[in-house]
């Protein structure tokens, strides 16, 4: 069987408290790494010993990202994650972002991201989740 792991970038607790229980049920889910900030996630996707604790050959990554957090937004996160690109090529297939209310200038920079994925509501369901993850296998 196939597996993502899914990255959670997100200051609330609650959200992902839930994302962690419905990835927790997923059969296909490895793992699910959280962060509360969009710097701490920067930081260690850009760090290879982070990197290399998921693996030499690590399965297609979903990012949860909220769209609206203290410091660097989420659509920062993403230009980041720009930069790094070369070396997390095939491993960040689908990123989706997770807010309960969209500016349309947001969503316009979302499209236009490299990164740029679904646009979820919040609280995340196990029916978009199975979503994420055909995505996420069928880009791998």
């Amino acid at each position: 069987m196939s597996l993502v792991n899914v990255i959670v970038v997100g200051d609330d607790e609650s959200d992902r408290f839930l994302i962690r229980h419905l990835c927790s049920a997923h059969t296909a889910v490895k793992s699910c790494i959280e962060f509360e900030s969009a710097e701490q996630a920067l930081f260690s996707l850009e760090d290879p010993i982070f990197r290399q604790t998921l693996g030499p050959h690590p399965p297609p990554a979903i990012m949860l990202l909220d769209l609206e957090l203290p410091g660097m937004s989420g659509l920062d996160l993403l230009d980041g994650l720009v930069t790094i690109e070369p070396s997390l090529e095939g491993e960040i297939v689908v990123v989706a972002m997770l807010t309960s209310s969209v500016m349309p200038d947001d969503l316009l920079r979302l499209q236009r991201s490299a990164y740029g994925g679904p646009h979820l509501r919040k609280s995340l369901t196990a029916a978009a989740l199975d979503g994420l993850v055909d995505m996420a296998l069928g880009s791998s």
